[in-house]
């Protein structure tokens, strides 16, 4: 008997922001059940195929509607974010870190 060649397409989901892989390990034949399991594990996907694992789920920032990326608010690291910032991106919250930082100070020099 002869050798016989053959492949297996494996898929795997790729995080836009960092490059972060999930199912590199070849466990996933199909797309369906790798999107499943990658929802399950905390990943964002959305309707363009873009994909973000959960340290860089997108939001659209409440005060100036920009697109940014912060944790999944279902893990620690993304419900300390809302608790401490709300949904405001990073620009917004240092701009009114400075605002709360330039009303002190003008309080000091009265």
């Amino acid at each position: 008997m002869g050798m016989h060649e053959f492949y297996i397409t494996t898929y795997v989901l790729t995080c836009d922001e960092c490059g972060t892989r999930y199912g590199e390990f070849g466990e996933y034949l199909d797309i369906p059940d790798l999107y499943q399991h990658a929802v399950s594990a905390g990943w964002q996907a959305d309707d363009d195929h873009h994909y973000y694992c959960p340290e860089h789920w997108q939001f659209n920032c409440q005060t100036c509607g920009r697109r940014y990326s912060r944790p999944n608010p279902d893990t620690k690291e993304g419900a300390q974010w809302v608790e401490t910032h709300g949904r405001d991106c990073p620009e917004c919250i240092r701009k009114k870190n400075l605002a709360k930082f330039e009303e002190q100070a003008k309080k000091l020099e009265e």
